[in-house]
């Protein structure tokens, strides 16, 4: 099961950041010069730590506070929790996106220590115009033809969506947007999906979005991975939702 966290969380988040952060986030913090990007980067970690520290309960893993544990980038920039204390990396998978004063948070069990068997990616966009050259810089053809193929009224979210399914599936590959959009191909109609397993999101359904990648972006073994990506709408925003599994 993927959790998962549409923020601010309930309460939203405290006014006191030495309350939560650990010393070395507290540091970090204090190099964020804008008021902006300071509000999101708390908004960020806040609901981040909250999830995780739930996920963790509810296997039995109980912390002694929200500051016990870290999200570290990897070189890549990819986000990872540590155990503050013994200085270890958790076995499980994170990914966090934030658009807009929001935030979106996924953690799932790896089922092993390290980087894992598993790998979630999210991504979060506010419902916005797309113009036509961003469409064509960055879309498929078959991912405008679905777009055109909707009645008007529907096509802005759709494009936000194609758009934010490309980002949760290359983070989920730790790419980020490191290479060629064009190179991963996200549906949200698609006639087909594999069986996610017990790989969902909890809690409402999710609708479902097909992945294709070229083979040349995928790791090695790649031909062997599954890639299942999840897709909603709420609150004028789209949240995506990738798992690459194998």
């Amino acid at each position: 099961m993927i959790e998962w966290l549409f923020g601010p969380p309930p309460g939203g988040v405290p006014s006191d950041p030495g309350t939560w952060l650990s010393a070395a986030e507290l540091e970090r913090l204090s190099r964020l010069r804008f008021e902006k990007r300071r509000s999101e980067w708390l908004l960020g970690r806040f609901t981040a730590k909250t999830l995780v520290a739930g996920a963790l309960d509810r296997r039995g893993d109980r912390l002694p506070s929200l500051r016990s544990i870290e999200i570290v980038p990897e070189p890549s920039g990819a986000p990872f929790v540590r155990d503050v204390v013994s200085g270890t990396r958790l076995p499980v998978s994170v990914s966090i996106s934030h658009s807009a004063r929001r935030a979106l948070f996924a953690v799932v069990f790896t089922g092993s220590p390290g980087p894992g068997r598993c790998a979630v990616g999210v991504d979060l966009e506010l419902i916005e115009p797309r113009s036509d050259g961003f469409l064509r810089d960055f879309l498929t053809a078959p991912e405008r033809a679905e777009i055109a193929a909707l009645p008007e009224r529907e096509r802005l979210a759709r494009a936000n969506g194609i758009w934010s399914a490309k980002e949760a599936v290359l983070k989920s590959l730790k790419l980020g947007l490191t290479v060629d959009t064009g190179k991963v191909e996200c549906l949200l109609t698609p006639a087909e999906v594999p069986d996610p397993g017990d790989l969902c999101p909890e809690g409402t359904p999710w609708r479902r979005f097909s992945v294709r990648c070229a083979p040349e972006i995928l790791p090695a073994g790649g031909a062997e991975m599954r890639l299942l990506g999840f897709w909603r709408e709420e609150a004028g925003y789209v949240l995506t939702l990738a798992v690459a599994v194998g």
